[in-house]
């Protein structure tokens, strides 16, 4: 039996987080909103408030000293900075 390959892959350290680049397919099916069974339709419908509640967990992982968990947020604050407002 062959298990199921995701299509989209999540990167599985820091380096590689740094580094994602989303696919052209991935960019197209979220400007599009084709699906929203991948991400949540709020993020698309109140994308400021989106980007400013990932800020604020941002900053309570900073307090708390979880810098490499701030990473991923990052990459998603970038992600919707730069393909959605």
């Amino acid at each position: 039996m062959k298990l199921p390959i995701n299509k989209y892959r999540m990167p599985v350290n820091v380096e590689d987080w740094v580094n994602l680049q989303f696919s052209t397919e991935f960019l197209e099916k979220v400007r599009t909103m084709e699906d929203y069974s991948f991400m949540s339709v709020f993020i698309f419908e109140k994308p400021e408030l989106t980007y400013e509640y990932a800020n604020q967990v941002v900053s309570i992982f900073e307090q708390v000293g979880l810098y490499s968990h701030i990473v991923v947020f990052l990459i998603f604050m970038k992600f919707i900075a730069k393909e959605i407002l």
